[in-house]
């Protein structure tokens, strides 16, 4: 039988980035930030939620490609295209380094 109870880790000792329940969490020279990513076919989303800021940034694309505005949108928003921007467009294949 699962416990109800889930132990939540200090982020600072995990390093940069690590997976909790489906969302990435992130921690690299700002507050602890959380981040999920959706895709179905060619629709695509990406949410990330500054826990210390309290502040969020949800999009939603109808277009395969849609992901590539992801670190530029970060960035006009929040200030970095931080580590989940980046490594999401490059797993999705809609980003070529």
């Amino acid at each position: 039988m699962l416990n109800p109870i889930v132990v939540a880790r200090d982020l600072e000792q995990q390093g940069l980035m690590q997976w909790g329940l489906g969302w990435g969490l992130e921690r690299a020279g700002f507050g602890p930030r959380i981040w999920h990513t959706g895709s179905n076919g060619v629709f695509k989303s990406f949410v990330i939620v500054d826990l210390q800021a309290t502040s969020a940034v949800l999009f939603f694309a109808n277009a395969e490609n849609g992901l590539e505005i992801i670190p530029g949108l970060l960035e006009n928003t929040i200030g970095a295209s931080t580590l989940s921007g980046l490594y999401q467009a490059t797993i999705s294949g809609s980003m070529k380094r």
